[in-house]
């Protein structure tokens, strides 16, 4: 457990640090008059709190498997690096530019590469390690679907 713990919080570093910039990019996000008024959002669109919980939850659980991967599967930091910035990205395409479409292809290519690391895992026999990944990629299920609605709707 001890040679966890330096790992974990760099990884809460790195993950928050990104929650950070990602709000920057998505202020005012779920309040804005193009996000409030101006799309039309499915049906199932949770209320704005609720992005606020699932993303400290998602911080840290994907934390735990960051810090897992850097100690066992070092192999695998590149994959999820390139999902930290996608991830980030997403932000900026969706919220600060509206360009739904290019965020959507975004956000399946997150999805794929969370997918991708979750799927190793499996296969390597660490199926109990990707608990937390997958609750990320739960997460990603249905940010992707509320993404893809917003751009056949629109």
């Amino acid at each position: 457990m001890r040679k966890y713990i330096l790992p974990f919080i760099t990884m809460l570093i790195i993950n928050f640090l990104g929650l950070y910039l990602g709000g920057l990019a998505t202020n005012p996000g779920v309040k804005s008059d193009w996000y409030q008024h101006q799309i039309l959002q499915a049906p199932w669109t949770p209320p704005g709190y609720v992005f606020a919980i699932t993303w400290t939850l998602i911080g840290i659980t994907w934390s735990v498997l960051g810090a897992w991967l850097w100690k066992n599967k070092k192999e695998l930091i590149d994959i999820y690096a390139i999902g930290w910035f996608l991830n980030l990205s997403w932000n900026f395409l969706f919220f600060t530019f509206h360009t739904t479409i290019a965020a959507g292809f975004v956000i399946v290519l997150l999805a794929l590469s969370i997918f991708y690391i979750l799927e190793q895992l499996r296969k390597s026999g660490n199926q109990r390690i990707s608990f937390w990944g997958y609750i990320y990629f739960f997460w990603l299920m249905i940010a992707t679907s509320l993404n893809w609605y917003i751009i056949f709707m629109n």
